[in-house]
């Protein structure tokens, strides 16, 4: 049975441990699209990636971008078995931040990425 908490910390744990591969294997679906404002990549954003591959190659950018994640905080969260929403406050070489996700789930895997940031402090030095 679905547990959508159980996914949620899973998915956070395989972005911490930079396990991206195995991650969009086991968790996105073939054809999933992502959106993000994240600046991560050589265009600006707002990025819409679509498809498996795509979530990958934007998730490894993603990961060098930010470096590292500390999480301060997980709130309001929702977690349902065809829905997952939650916020962080995190800090990662780029700064700390307050962001958001959330996830549509079609049979156990994200068929839909929604993702905001708003940076609240810039990088220490």
């Amino acid at each position: 049975m679905f547990d959508p908490k159980r996914f949620m910390e899973t998915h956070v744990d395989y972005v911490m441990k930079n396990q991206i591969d195995v991650m969009v294997k086991t968790q996105y679906t073939e054809d999933a699209v992502l959106l993000s404002p994240f600046p991560c990549m050589e265009a600006p954003p707002p990025y819409v990636i679509r498809g498996n591959d795509a979530v990958r190659d934007f998730y490894h950018k993603y990961n060098a971008w930010q470096g590292f994640f500390e999480i301060e905080r997980v709130y309001n969260q929702i977690l349902a078995e065809d829905a997952i929403s939650f916020q962080t406050v995190v800090r990662t070489q780029t700064g700390r931040w307050a962001s958001g996700i959330s996830w549509r789930i079609c049979d156990g895997r994200i068929s839909h990425h929604f993702s905001f940031g708003y940076r609240l402090d810039p990088p220490e030095d």
